[in-house]
């Protein structure tokens, strides 16, 4: 038998028969290593585990936190993890993820509440274009994620849609109703 320079034989080997049932059930599992995904695109099955593994939220930045306790004095804000507020378009809540907290102890340590608000609702947030959005209303701040939507028709279209009570016109600063209970 003739050897390479690392001592490795040349001659051909045969496999054994655990060695060819191995062969057998890779290639067997080699089919499942793929699955088409909704467009019928073939993408590896290891990947959309990898994908659907929950993503943090972003960081909620100094600039945002100093933006939410300033607004919470003044009875409401609307500001991106990131600090950036808008200054046109309109405000409408995602429904079924409202924090309610009475609104002097909110004022008292913001940070505390809204950490942990953006945490659990860190699937929508992780969206740059989502806010935080909080507003005054009988003693209570109101916390929810909302989107800007810039033109009003289609956002009072999405705040009925969503059963809201109000969309809020950020560039002239009011809420305008639109029939919802909010529930």
């Amino acid at each position: 038998m003739a050897k390479d320079a690392k001592g490795h034989g040349s001659e051909k080997r045969g496999l054994t028969s655990a060695a060819q049932e191995k062969v057998a059930l890779n290639k067997a599992a080699d089919k499942n290593l793929y699955h088409k995904a909704d467009d019928d695109r073939k993408v590896p099955a290891h990947q959309e585990g990898v994908n659907a593994i929950p993503k943090a939220a972003p960081p909620i930045t100094e600039k945002a936190h100093a933006a939410i306790a300033e607004g919470a004095k003044a009875g409401g804000f609307s500001v991106t993890p990131r600090g950036e507020s808008p200054t046109s378009g309109h405000m409408v809540a995602l429904p079924g993820r409202t924090l309610s907290v009475p609104t002097e102890q909110f004022k008292a340590n913001p940070r505390s509440y809204v950490e942990p608000f953006v945490k659990s609702n860190a699937d929508v947030f992780r969206n740059p274009a989502m806010h935080v959005v909080g507003g005054e209303h009988e003693g209570r701040m109101h916390i929810d994620p909302s989107e800007n939507i810039p033109n009003r028709e289609k956002a009072i279209a999405a705040c009925k849609e969503r059963n809201q009570i109000e969309i809020w016109d950020v560039k002239h600063n009011r809420g305008i109703p639109t029939g919802g209970t909010g529930k």
